[in-house]
């Protein structure tokens, strides 16, 4: 899949699963990727990315985060935004698509769970 920007924020508190969707993100085109491990991190990678009035991307959260994606979403409204979560709770589904994040892909998940949430965005 081919990129003309590529800037992404990934906010993952764990080390392993951040280097695992680094390297997804990476196999598939986008070469500037700024990691945040906690929400508090995002707000301050957020308030750079605004400073220099430079455009995000791609947002990808792991709602296991303290606080989740939702937490984050006044934030987020804007932005095209790809959940990570573990289980499918409809409640939480519910309010992710109002606050239009409705890209979500399911632990586990691989390069190809990616780019189909990739492609529903272009459509």
């Amino acid at each position: 899949m081919k990129r003309s920007l590529n800037r992404v924020i990934l906010i993952q508190s764990n080390d392993e699963l951040a280097q695992y969707t680094t390297a997804l993100l990476d196999k598939i085109g986008f070469r500037h990727i700024h990691r945040a491990a906690s929400t508090t991190d995002a707000l301050s990678l957020f308030k750079k990315f605004d400073e220099k009035k430079d455009l995000i991307d791609l947002v990808v959260v792991d709602d296991s985060l303290e606080g989740g994606a939702l937490s984050l979403k006044a934030t987020l409204k804007d932005l095209n935004t790809l959940v990570i979560t573990k289980e499918s709770n409809p409640n939480n589904l519910s309010l992710y698509a109002n606050f239009n994040m409705k890209k979500i892909i399911f632990l586990p998940y691989g390069r190809k769970q990616i780019e189909k949430s990739m492609l529903m965005s272009q459509s």
